[in-house]
């Protein structure tokens, strides 16, 4: 009997630890496929794995993705600003503030790289081919910015019109921080043919001008500012009265076309709205 019922107690400690084993089998059987599956899914997510979900929804998420992000970056790099600006002709011995000022400018922006950076943002090369400004002063004698003249110090009248026509090139920076909001930065060199205006007389150069400015854009809308300047340039003069008479009454010859070596700095401050295509 003793014997017997050891060997009872022998068979349910071994049955036990069977069961026991078996229950430990399952739980980390279980645990196992919990991870499996866990990790295909995040697999899934980063396109790593066939997706564990519909793979119809992800599809329509992407193209939509797309479809937005080439709103955003792939239209409206072209743009065309109307400005409204407040410049300053000086030299040493005048100063003069214009009564008016406004610009016009078309250009397109070039964006260097295809994705944007965190999402969010481009550097890109603008482009401005057409960029011309017109702004008129008063009478050197009548305004009241202008600064008293040394009696020995002859200057030509500066006080009427003034033009420039050129194009530019720089860099920029472009940032997408919500829906089709965009806002950028830029720097631009502007090559510009110069022309000042002042009753029989003119007065051009080639100048090299700078503009720096900050864009806000929605959509076809866009907003900014920008400072615009220029230094010295020397400005060439003709006199309009000489046309017609170069001969005087002793048939002295005086050229139209003397150089009057004056030397002019431009800054201007800008305000445009622009429309972007």
């Amino acid at each position: 009997m003793e014997l017997y019922g050891i060997k009872t107690m022998e068979n349910k400690r071994f049955i036990s630890c069977i069961v026991l084993l078996c229950l430990m089998f399952a739980v980390a059987q279980a645990q196992t496929d919990s991870i499996s599956s866990n990790t295909e899914i995040r697999n899934d997510e980063m396109g790593v794995f066939p997706s564990l979900v519909d793979s119809t929804s992800v599809t329509h998420f992407d193209v939509e993705r797309e479809k937005s992000m080439e709103k955003v970056w792939k239209h409206r790099r072209r743009y065309f600003n109307i400005a409204y600006g407040l410049q300053t002709l000086n030299n040493k011995q005048t100063d003069l503030k214009s009564d008016m000022a406004f610009s016009l400018s078309m250009g397109r922006t070039f964006y260097l790289h295809k994705k944007p950076i965190a999402g969010l943002l481009k550097f890109g090369l603008d482009w401005s081919y057409f960029d011309i400004n017109f702004a008129q002063y008063p009478d050197l004698e009548t305004s009241e910015n202008a600064k008293p003249l040394p009696s020995d110090v002859e200057i030509p009248d500066l006080g009427i019109m003034q033009l420039e026509a050129g194009m530019s090139l720089g860099p920029s920076l472009t940032i997408n921080p919500v829906d089709r909001l965009k806002i950028s930065l830029y720097f631009r060199v502007t090559p510009s043919y110069s022309l000042l205006l002042q009753n029989h007389e003119i007065y051009h150069h080639y100048a090299t001008f700078f503009n720096a400015g900050l864009t806000v854009a929605y959509k076809v809308i866009s907003l900014g500012i920008e400072n615009r300047w220029c230094g010295n340039t020397p400005y060439d003069g003709v006199s309009l009265t000489r046309i017609d008479n170069i001969y005087d009454a002793d048939g002295n010859f005086h050229d139209p076309f003397d150089s009057f070596g004056v030397k002019m700095k431009t800054q201007t401050i800008r305000f445009f709205v622009g429309f972007r295509f």
